[in-house]
């Protein structure tokens, strides 16, 4: 396995508690290159899956973790999605989303359809 499916499936698999020792040992060791495309993907990042697949603590682990080592906070998809938004979308303004805006994460960030995260709040 290359060293993308691995960084990719550490990510991905990082809100497991199993797996995120494997992901922190995985970008420790700084065999991965943490903002390449994920194969397959929509241009996500390492980043971006435990903000879509990510819930709870463990979701939030993982985000501190590639962020720890490096991950672009405002990285966005092909489409110019944001983790920001990634992680609203799916989980709503939770914890993950007020962990990315207290590190910096850029709440203006615009896809494609010049959408901003913030098109995600409750009315």
């Amino acid at each position: 396995m290359g060293k993308l499916s691995v960084l990719s499936a550490g990510a991905y698999r990082g809100f497991s508690v199993t797996h995120i020792d494997v992901l922190k040992l995985l970008l420790a060791i700084k065999k991965v290159d943490i903002e390449a495309p994920i194969r397959g993907g929509g241009g996500e990042r390492a980043i971006h899956l435990p903000c879509i697949w990510g819930s709870g603590g463990r979701g939030i682990d993982a985000v501190d973790a590639v962020l720890k080592y490096g991950a672009n906070i405002d990285s966005t998809t092909a489409d110019n999605r944001s983790s920001l938004r990634q992680a609203a979308r799916f989980h709503g303004f939770g914890d993950l989303v007020r962990l990315l805006i207290r590190r910096g994460a850029d709440i203006e960030v615009r896809t494609v359809l010049k959408e901003t995260p913030c098109i995600l709040l409750p009315l």
